[in-house]
């Protein structure tokens, strides 16, 4: 995966990252999931933004790695939820970005 930037995007505390296994269709499907704080900072004021996807097969290791798809996310809400008087959590509403 590659962010907005054209940076390599890692499993950290802005992402989750699932490469998936082959299922019994030969199908491989790659999400990315981006973490509410990192949509707070870097997208609340826009309405989609752009990732590109690559995936390198887990069932066909010596094949070559696909070309870059971009996959693009549209907000749908973004926003703060109250818990209680004192807590409030960012939640957010997006198309999930998947390759496969």
């Amino acid at each position: 995966w590659k962010d907005p930037s054209d940076s390599t995007v890692t499993d950290d505390n802005d992402y989750d990252i699932n490469n998936g296994q082959p299922d019994g269709s030969g199908t491989q499907s790659a999400v990315l999931t981006i973490k509410a704080d990192k949509l707070k900072k870097d997208f609340a004021s826009q309405t989609s933004f752009t990732y590109k996807c690559s995936v390198k097969s887990a069932l066909y290791t010596n094949s070559p790695q696909s070309s870059e798809v971009n996959v693009v996310a549209k907000v749908l809400t973004l926003g703060v939820t109250a818990v209680n008087k004192r807590t409030a959590h960012w939640h957010s509403c997006y198309d999930i970005l998947y390759c496969n």
